[in-house]
């Protein structure tokens, strides 16, 4: 059975791991029809920013104006709507959609403060939509304190839904999204693997920063659906749930700071024909991967 190293591999990790409490996961992993990409499971928590997002075409606050609309002399189909933002008439933001849909604007104390975030979100059309997520700081000073494209300059490499969720109870929200550089990697996309990542607010940096090592207990409880997958499957199955499987729980340790663990369950339970390639392509994938340099750095 494959689960021979499983148990102790999975307890060594919790037991190394900064224990914090462990709410409902939100974000879906496990067995391949269980991956949700564009939404969340049915008995999943709602998305707290989904109460936030200001359906007007046009909004200001201070010094600020926020326009959202649809113009009829538009162009381009693909940026018929835009969604604007400025302050003292000097764009700081700009995007174009389709839709109006597409394009959000809210605001959402993430810092406790009881003074709400500036949050913007666009989505793209398509198989694999790519979401945009800014959250600012929009008072006398405009300052960027997230801004998810900065994972996407040569490939996507941080997606889907933000979630804020407040992991170790202090008051403020740290946020989860899902790491796509394994997107399409040796697979479909339908069978990739996306393991979580989670940004925690630096007041030293005034800034969202990624914080996998420090909620990696959080991050670990939901590999539950992958573990129970791979207890009761014999050795050498071959289905492609078992290898979505091993290679969600190898993946996901990676990124939480587990590095020789996670080597080591690879070596031991990975038995698929690529198994050597795999390992020489995902080694390179991690040298140009900017989540994995912020965690190993």
């Amino acid at each position: 059975m494959i689960n021979s190293q499983l148990g102790n591999l999975k307890n060594a990790l919790l037991s190394t791991s900064l224990p914090v409490e462990i709410n409902e996961p939100l974000v879906a992993e496990g067995p391949i029809a269980e991956v949700i990409v564009e939404s969340r499971r049915v008995d999943e928590p709602a998305n707290p920013l989904d109460a936030v997002w200001i359906d007007e075409e046009r909004f200001e606050f201070g010094d600020y104006v926020i326009t959202n609309d649809c113009p009829e002399d538009f162009e381009d189909d693909s940026t018929r709507c835009r969604l604007v933002l400025k302050k003292s008439g000097e764009i700081l933001f700009s995007s174009g959609a389709p839709d109006r849909t597409e394009l959000k604007f809210g605001f959402f104390d993430f810092l406790g403060t009881g003074t709400g975030q500036l949050v913007i979100h666009t989505k793209t059309r398509g198989s694999c939509p790519v979401y945009r997520y800014i959250i600012a700081d929009a008072g006398r000073k405009y300052k960027v304190l997230y801004d998810s494209s900065v994972f996407a300059k040569d490939l996507l490499h941080v997606n889907s839904e933000l979630v804020p969720i407040d992991i170790d109870q202090d008051g403020k929200m740290e946020f989860t999204q899902s790491i796509y550089t394994f997107d399409f990697f040796h697979t479909s996309h339908a069978d990739s693997v996306y393991p979580p990542v989670v940004f925690k607010y630096d007041q030293t940096q005034n800034s969202f920063v990624i914080a996998n090592r420090q909620f990696s207990n959080f991050i670990i409880d939901q590999l539950k659906p992958s573990f129970e997958w791979l207890e009761n499957v014999p050795a050498g199955d071959e289905q492609t749930e078992t290898r979505y499987s091993i290679l969600n729980i190898f993946l996901t340790f990676i990124y939480t700071g587990n590095q020789q663990a996670a080597w080591e369950f690879y070596d031991k339970n990975y038995r698929f024909s690529d198994k050597k390639i795999y390992r020489k392509d995902v080694l390179k994938e991690f040298r140009n991967d900017p989540v994995y340099r912020a965690i190993y750095r």
